[in-house]
């Protein structure tokens, strides 16, 4: 049986999986859905809300590098419940 895929269920906007900041740039992405088992695979890509300058306030959602996400912004915030669990 193949092994499934944590923080595959999308989440909601104020319960994401992780929160991502730029305080600099004032940008925050929060990780709503991962689609990969291993954040560092080459192009592992997210689903997240995203807040900038360039959004006025609103969020704006599609999908993420993890590896810009780790370039870009400190991560701030888990919560993953019990999607980890063996």
């Amino acid at each position: 049986m193949a092994k499934r895929i944590p923080c595959n269920k999308v989440r909601p906007l104020d319960n994401p999986y992780e929160v991502w900041e730029n305080k600099d740039a004032e940008w925050e992405w929060r990780v709503l859905k991962k689609y990969q088992k291993d954040d560092d695979a080459p192009f592992a890509r997210v689903l997240v809300a995203a807040r900038t300058p360039y959004t006025h306030g609103n969020w704006e959602y599609g999908d993420e590098y993890y590896k810009t996400l780790k370039e870009s912004g400190q991560l701030t915030e888990t919560n993953y419940g019990n999607e980890y669990e063996g």
